[in-house]
């Protein structure tokens, strides 16, 4: 279990924090919300949400090629 902290920059932009087990399914909703929602830690975890956003990135790049 760790807490996972994120900034959430809707209408009045606010700072969360969660305690979780990092899984597949946390990073895929953490990413969900695109831009919106920036992970500021632990590293680990904001990691791979860069990575899952780059993966997203490339598929795009690759079809509209």
């Amino acid at each position: 279990m760790q807490t996972i902290a994120f900034g959430w920059e809707g209408s009045r932009g606010r700072f969360f924090s969660i305690e979780c087990i990092e899984n597949y399914e946390l990073i895929r909703e953490l990413t969900a919300f695109g831009a919106d929602l920036l992970v500021l830690s632990p590293d680990d975890i904001r990691q791979k949400a860069i990575d899952r956003v780059a993966e997203h990135q490339r598929a795009y790049d690759t079809l509209l090629k």
